[in-house]
């Protein structure tokens, strides 16, 4: 299993509610969230081990929404 913290844009539930059925439907994607009251908005993700960071990335940003390595 791997874990990745990155930081977002995903600013309020509105924004959260959209991008949640794309997480929902990933495979290999075991749990998720989104801290709303955090500054960096950061979307935490328990994933299967084929999935990459990159793969997480450009799932969101292929949504509109910003998505970067928190670091």
């Amino acid at each position: 299993m791997k874990l990745f913290i990155l930081k977002t844009n995903i600013n309020n539930s509105n924004d959260f509610e959209s991008i949640a059925p794309n997480f929902m439907e990933q495979e290999g994607i075991l749990d998720w969230s989104v801290d709303l009251e955090d500054r960096d908005k950061v979307l935490r993700i328990e994933a299967a081990d084929e999935l990459e960071e990159n793969d997480i990335i450009n799932m969101v940003t292929q949504q509109g929404f910003l998505c970067e390595d928190l670091v």
